[in-house]
Parts: structure tokens; sequence; C-alpha cells
């Protein structure tokens, strides 16, 4: 709903149908009805009837149109799905005012497992016309069977393009149905106008006050999504001034969501295309408050294409800001995913976890290229699961998978992430079980089951290992340090090495049927003899399908439990589960637990430097303890002379690679 939701209700429609709102007073926004629109999409709808808009190009009435984004001067498409291949030999366009003076109409024959708009080539020209003159414009060739029909424009005799119907045919045989209802032949759009409706002043429940006020009571830190769709530039900063007047201080501004996917209204839009728009937005939202964050492109993959050449979105994005001498206009990379559609196959599902390893590379590169290496803008993941919110959404292997992905992702470069969503409704996925992405169930469950109202689900139980288990609860730092288990094992591991004298491991046993007992080693950290295991499995949650009534029994956080522990020992992770093994670094406090050997420093006590002699090796791996065990510093270098400045007065543990000295700092 970002993209045709108006944020604030106070305002005007101004004489192209652009709302106007206010910068200083507010009322509750409204869902609006985007009036160009030329997207099939049953998902954008009527806030109050709940019916959907549909495509004006196919909706049988010329009286409605399709238009274009003026502002671009760019190539802009519309294609129509005849549902199965017809022969065709014949198409009419109904144009409105400003018509396509040069236009090639064509026929897909690529195979793109997802829509063609993803496809930059795979089209085919059948015909291509110059000096068009608009109206109604009936067009005829050599009989020709496809399924996708494309008319691809170039040239306008006015601003941008726009259709007021479209007619596919077989001679007098009209082969699409144009109708303003369901069964319309659906139509895609390469852009859209952004003008509106308010038909019904729907504002639904939730306002941008109402939500700034809950956001500082629970003091979280917001980003705000600002409207491409059926927004301008203009309506952008009037809300970053508003915010800024209302002392919110918000930081994270995002523009547009899933721009590049025809589920949007506006979309499919091309990274090309995105990012022109975007830096119209970005530069009147910093007029307006130069201190904000702006990020994008807010796209729905994170390896998806670009629909313009062989890059990712986000690269091709970077790349046009830096041609435009615009990379400050973006302060932060942003996208979504879910990688795994279909999410009907557990093996394929963990399969992308590991994808991370190349996916941020890719991003860091494209980021280093434009922004250069001493100038890194931070990755953020604001919205992930799995796949569409099917049964599989809801049992025990999403709660593995959900924290696998978001640690290798942070492992991977990532910044920040947001999982979607945090309540949510149970319904029929297009496989026909039932599912949602919630982390707890929104409340709707009744009857003999209302017990189960609000249950946390398995995404929920594994964000909870990794906020109060894996890292330090609070404040802290976290610092993920290098983790190398067998390929031999299904399991994936992360470590933490944490400021409070801890390392925490995090062990996903991704095998169903099997326990794994592994052997740990563990390399520049000695641990007391005992660790704290938090494990969540399916003695802790079970998912019993049933429908719209399905809930989860068991539904228990993870169990406590203590294993004895040392730089080497043994662990049995039991299958599916989720494992936090917290090991307590071991104090040295004492004399007695010091052994002296081989070399010698000076001076000591000492100021400001400390000289290693014979210290046994020509690489030096050096840490300094404190008397109660933390690491105070933690180095490998081949300079035997080592800074102590940073030190309070006191006296300290040197460790050099496996030898023990006691010295004062003065």
């Amino acid at each position: 709903m970002s993209d045709y939701y108006h944020w604030n209700g106070t305002g005007n429609y101004d004489s192209q149908n652009y709302w106007v709102p206010s910068a200083t007073s507010f009322t509750p926004g409204f869902v609006c009805r985007p009036l160009y629109k030329g997207t099939t999409n049953s998902s954008v709808w009527d806030g109050t009837s709940g019916q959907p808009y549909y495509s004006n190009i196919t909706d049988g009435n010329t009286a409605t149109k399709w238009r274009s984004l003026s502002t671009l001067t760019t190539a802009q498409w519309v294609y129509v799905d005849l549902g199965t291949s017809e022969s065709v030999t014949n198409i009419q366009i109904v144009w409105d005012t400003s018509y396509a003076t040069n236009y090639l109409i064509q026929y897909y024959t690529g195979t793109i497992t997802w829509d063609p708009y993803e496809d930059s080539g795979g089209w085919s020209t059948i015909s291509i016309v110059t000096n068009g003159t608009g109206g109604t414009d009936n067009r005829s060739f050599t009989a020709h069977s496809a399924e996708f029909w494309r008319i691809y424009m170039t040239s306008s005799s006015g601003q941008g393009f726009a259709i007021s119907e479209l007619y596919v045919k077989n001679g007098t045989t009209n082969l699409t149905n144009n109708t303003n209802s369901s069964s319309q032949t659906h139509a895609w759009a390469s852009s859209m106008d952004p003008a509106s409706l308010n038909p019904s002043g729907y504002s639904g429940d939730f306002d941008f006050d109402s939500f700034m006020t809950w956001c500082n009571t629970v003091q979280a830190e917001p980003i705000l999504t600002v409207n491409f769709g059926t927004g301008t530039p203009h309506e952008a900063a009037n809300w970053v001034r508003y915010a800024r007047n209302k002392g919110y201080n918000i930081k994270y501004w995002e523009i547009g969501n899933e721009q590049d996917g025809d589920w949007e209204v506006g979309g499919p839009v091309n990274a090309n295309d995105y990012t022109t728009r975007y830096i119209q937005f970005a530069d009147s939202m910093k007029a307006a408050d130069n201190s904000i964050s702006i990020g994008g492109p807010v796209s729905g993959a994170v390896d998806g294409s670009s629909y313009v050449d062989a890059n990712y979105y986000e690269v091709t994005f970077l790349n046009q800001l830096k041609a435009a001498g615009k990379t400050t206009d973006c302060n932060f990379l942003v996208m979504h995913s879910y990688p795994f559609w279909n999410n009907n196959n557990d093996s394929i599902l963990f399969s992308y976890v590991s994808k991370w390893n190349s996916w941020g590379t890719t991003l860091r590169n494209a980021i280093n290229t434009n922004y250069g290496t001493s100038t890194s803008i931070p990755i953020f993941l604001d919205e992930y699961n799995s796949g569409m919110e099917n049964v599989t959404s809801c049992k025990l292997v999403n709660g593995l998978w959900i924290t696998d992905y978001l640690m290798s992702y942070a492992k991977n470069t990532g910044n920040a992430a947001c999982i979607w969503d945090i309540y949510d409704q149970l319904s029929r996925a297009s496989d026909n079980t039932w599912g949602d992405y919630g982390c707890y169930e929104g409340g709707n469950i009744a009857g003999g089951l209302a017990s189960y109202k609000f249950q946390p689900r398995s995404s929920y139980w594994g964000l909870y290992e990794l906020s109060n288990y894996f890292s330090i609860p609070g404040s802290g730092n976290n610092n993920l340090v290098s983790a190398v288990v067998s390929s031999a094992l299904k399991l994936d591991v992360y470590a933490n090495k944490r400021s409070d004298n801890r390392t925490s491991l995090l062990v996903i046993n991704r095998d169903s049927l099997h326990p794994v007992i592994a052997t740990v080693n563990l390399s520049g950290f000695v641990p007391i003899s005992n660790a704290d295991v938090y494990t969540f499995s399916s003695a802790n949650y079970v998912w019993h399908a049933n429908e719209a009534n399905s809930y989860a029994h068991p539904d228990t956080m993870p169990t406590h439990s203590t294993i004895s522990a040392g730089t080497t020992f043994t662990a049995s992770f039991p299958p599916y589960s989720i494992n936090v093994v917290v090991l307590s670094q071991k104090a040295i406090n004492s004399i007695e637990e010091i052994s002296e050997n081989g070399f010698s420093i000076y001076p000591n006590p000492a100021n400001e430097y400390i000289t290693l002699t014979n210290p046994g090796s020509d690489i030096l791996k050096i840490q300094v303890f404190d008397l109660s065990g933390m690491i105070l510093i933690d180095i490998i270098t081949s300079n035997p002379v080592l800074n102590v400045q940073c030190l309070p007065t006191g006296m300290y543990i040197l460790k050099v690679n496996n030898q023990f000295i006691k010295f004062i700092k003065l």
C-alpha cells in the first residue's frame, strides 16, 4: 500500500490530479485510486469496497487510460498476456492525446521464469511504425503465434505516452478480454503517471502521527517509505518538512517500495527509470532537511534483474547515480528478499543461505566502485522472509532458516535487517496450504483454539535466540569472528566474540532426521569448564496444519542445559534445531596460573611502550588481559614493540603466542 497511500489527508489535488499535502497541519492520510493505472494487479484495491483496481489498458472503457511517467525521456512499453499462444494478425490501439509517433509491435520469444518484463531481451519485432498519427490505430501484419504481445514506444507526440485501450486480434476476432474485472486480459506497463483520486476517504487504522507516538513509546528507530507510485517529490518533501517541524528526528527515509515488481502501483519500473525519479525525490527531500539519510532502490530481490542490463537492480541503480553525479543522494542501499518463492523444498530453501557469500561481495564491490573504498554506505535488508506465506513459513524449518539467513547476511556485509512481519493472519497460499509471515499469530484464531491467539511462531523463537543468548542483551559490543565447519556435517555455525568476556556459538542443525555430534575447537579463547546451551527444536515447537485453524503445539521458549567445555569439547545438536552455546572466558587472575616461558620484556613497569626480547617467533599473536580476564589488546604483528599508552594504570597479563608474563602499566 506504500505506493498508493497519501500520508496526509490535509491538502488538495492540483490541476494534474497530483496530491499536494500540507507541510504544517495533519489529518490521517488516505488510500487513493491510481488514475492512469497500466499494470493489472488484483492486490491494489479500493480501501472501502475492497474491490481491486484493474488495468485501464484492457478494461473495455476508452474513457479511461494508461499514461506513462511524463518526466521520463526513455522508451516505454505496454504488453498483454493472452494466456496461451494465439495466432495474431492485427493489433488495434486507441491512443489518447499523447501518442507514439514511432513504436514497435513485438512478441515474446524468451524463456523468463517469472514475467517477461524482467527480460531486457527476448522480444522479436513483427511491425515497425513510424510517423504514427494517434487516434484509433489499426496495424496488420503476417500471422504469428505468441502469448505475450508488446507495444514498444520510442517517440511521443507530446510528453510521455497514453493508451486508452489495446486490442490484440486475429482478423475481426478479439483475442484480448477487455473488461474491468478479474477476467480481464492482464496488462503490464513500464511506468505510470502518479495522478490519483480519493474515491472513499479511507484512511486505514494507523496514521503517521499515531505511528510516531508508538515509535517513541517503544523507543523504536523508524524508517519511512515515501509514495513513489502515486506520490511526487513535492509530497515527499512536505512529509520531511512536517516531520522536522514536529521534532520527530526521523533519520531514515526510503523512496518507493519494490517498484521493480508488477505487484506495486507504478511498477514494474526498470533500474534506470527508477534512478531518474529517485534523484528527483532525493533532491527535493534533502532540500527540505539535509540531515536525513535516504535509501534506495528498495528492490524486491537481492539479485533481481535491472531490466536494462546484466547487472543486479541495485548495481545498475548505483552505477546510474554515479553517472548522474548524484551518489550523495543515496546514504544506504536497501532491498527486500523472499528468495525461494515456492517455499516447498527445505533443501533448496537452505541453499539460499550461502548465496550471501556472492551477493554480499557483488553489492559491496558496486558500492566501492561508485563511492570509493574510503566512503562506504550501509546495506539494509529491511524486509525478508523465506518465500510465499504458505505452511512452510509457519513450520519449525522457517525459524531455522530465518536465523541462518540473517546471520549469513550479517557475516557478508549486512548492516541492518527487519523480518516481514510481526503479526499476520493465516490465509490459503497458491499451493493450497495455509500460512502467514507473522512472528506472532495475528489474533484471529478463535473457538476452542482461542488459547493459541497471539502465540509466537518459530521465526520469533529464532530471533529470540539471537537477541537474548547469541548477542549481548541490551548494550554491549558483538563481534562476529571466523567459524569453520566440516562440509560433511549439516551444520551452519557462527561465532560471536563479545565484550562481556564471553564467546557464543550459534549452531544450526539442518538435518531434519538425525542429531549431529560435533567436536568444537576454540582458538584464542580459553573457557571455563562448562557452557550454557539454549536449544530450540521439535521438543519446543511443532506446527499442526489445519487450514484457518492451524496452530503450534508445543510452542515454548528454548530449552536450557549445560555441557562440559574447554578449548576442545564435544556437543550434540538435535535434528532441525537452533542451538546457542555460551562460553565464559576463564579468568587469569593469579600468579600461579601464569607460566613465564622463554621471553622477557622491558621496561617493566612501563608507561608508553613495551619491547619483547626473544619472543620465539617472527609472527606474534599478542593479547593483553586485565586481571578479570578481559582482553584489552588483541593483535597479530611482526613488530616486537607494543604500545600500551591506552591502558589505565595497573597490573596486566601479556600473552605472546602461548607464553605469558605480568607487567605493570604506570
